[in-house]
């Protein structure tokens, strides 16, 4: 219903929204849209109508909470604004769908270009296609550690929808995304906890290195994912991330920024950005990261003795 209230206003003001994530899920993939439950609206508009849109937005009843980080680091460091309305509705604006500086790519034009229109309530809502909208829940998957039997769920809807030209453009966009392992991943969930068996052939051309799939082995995904908690969550996610990203200089790359977290991370962490925290303090938030991932690695390598 808030949608059919914003999207006719935001389109008169050329602002182009494009649904994403839960609602978009809701009303084109789910018997009934109640049986997926989602926390808050996401949209993504192009980067160039972003301040127009959040114009709509206020004009509309949404403004900035209050206790969250400031518009200028959501604007300097991450993806989204994050907006409330009076009836304490959450809303994110999206104008990408990674970090600045994430090593997972997705071009916000081009989701645009692939969008497709959907039916939602008493108007036609565009929506990402959905090699898009899988391409997405495995971007979310890798941040959170595929700890959300809900979004193995959204795939394995969408997955359904595939035909061979979908699954030839979702091998494509895998690799130039960098989350072809995060892909292949999902389907090995799928298969595991859903019964779907992977295309072949989409396997065979996402199939990460043999000591990534020996590590990957190792992690109990589909107790973690149905159970949606794990010892050493953040370790866990962490090494997870490490894992299914493109070895070699990507991979080092997020080994370093895991023990030495850049200034957007620190920020997130509470820090405040004029003024980062000392030498020492870095230090012991290095220690203990390299504490969490030995404690993660521990766990794993007895689980896995364990299971043989």
């Amino acid at each position: 219903l808030e949608l059919e209230r914003l999207l006719p206003k935001l389109q008169a003001r050329d602002c182009a929204p494009l649904v994403l994530k839960g609602a978009a899920l809701a009303t084109g993939y789910y018997p009934r849209p109640e049986q997926r439950w989602f926390m808050d609206l996401d949209l993504l508009v192009p980067e160039a109508a972003l301040e127009r849109s959040v114009a709509v937005l206020a004009d509309l009843g949404y403004s900035y909470p209050e206790g969250i980080l400031s518009p200028r680091h959501y604007r300097q460091h991450h993806f989204h604004y994050v907006l409330r309305n009076e009836q304490q509705q959450y809303l994110e604006v999206h104008w990408a769908l990674t970090l600045p500086d994430s090593v997972y790519r997705c071009d916000p034009e081009q989701l645009q270009a692939r969008a497709v229109e959907q039916p939602l309530g008493g108007i036609a809502a565009r929506v990402p296609a959905p090699v898009d909208l899988f391409l997405h829940g495995v971007m979310q998957g890798l941040w959170c550690g595929f700890d959300d039997a809900r979004r193995l769920l959204d795939a394995a809807l969408v997955a359904r929808r595939f035909g061979p030209a979908d699954l030839e453009q979702l091998v494509t966009l895998a690799h130039e995304e960098r989350v072809a392992t995060g892909v292949w991943l999902q389907y090995q969930l799928l298969d595991e906890v859903c019964g779907i068996a992977p295309p072949a052939a989409v396997m065979a051309a996402l199939r990460p290195e043999a000591s990534t799939r020996r590590w990957l082995a190792r992690l109990p995904l589909a107790e973690i994912c149905l159970e949606g908690k794990t010892a050493h969550p953040e370790a866990y996610s962490r090494l997870l991330h490490l894992l299914c990203t493109p070895a070699g200089r990507w991979r080092r790359r997020e080994l370093r920024r895991y023990f030495l977290p850049p200034p957007a991370e620190l920020s997130e962490m509470g820090f405040d950005p004029e003024h980062p925290p000392h030498a020492l303090r870095r230090l012991k938030i290095t220690a203990g990261r390299l504490r969490s991932l030995l404690n993660m690695a521990r766990v794993l390598l007895r689980s896995s003795s364990a299971r043989r």
